[in-house]
């Protein structure tokens, strides 16, 4: 199976399970790596869908270029 292949979910589930301890970001004075990246999208993608969200409905939101924003389209994919 190649990335092609992936949803964009199943990239960052692939990347935490091949590169555990690698850094994925670094945004401005922040790094994470890819196992930290993927818990932060899973607990994000928790509290979204605790608040009634649920697969194929529309999101939309508005923030800076960094972590955050990038957790929440991972954590929107993921749903």
């Amino acid at each position: 199976m190649g990335i092609h292949d992936l949803s964009l979910y199943g990239v960052v589930k692939r990347n935490a399970g091949h590169n555990k301890g690698r850094t994925a970001f670094v945004c401005e004075q922040e790094k994470i790596s890819y196992d930290e990246f993927q818990e932060k999208v899973d607990r994000l993608a928790a509290g979204l869908q605790s608040t009634g969200l649920r697969s194929g409905q529309r999101v939309g939101f508005l923030a800076k270029n960094g972590l955050p924003f990038l957790c929440l389209i991972g954590a929107v994919a993921k749903i």
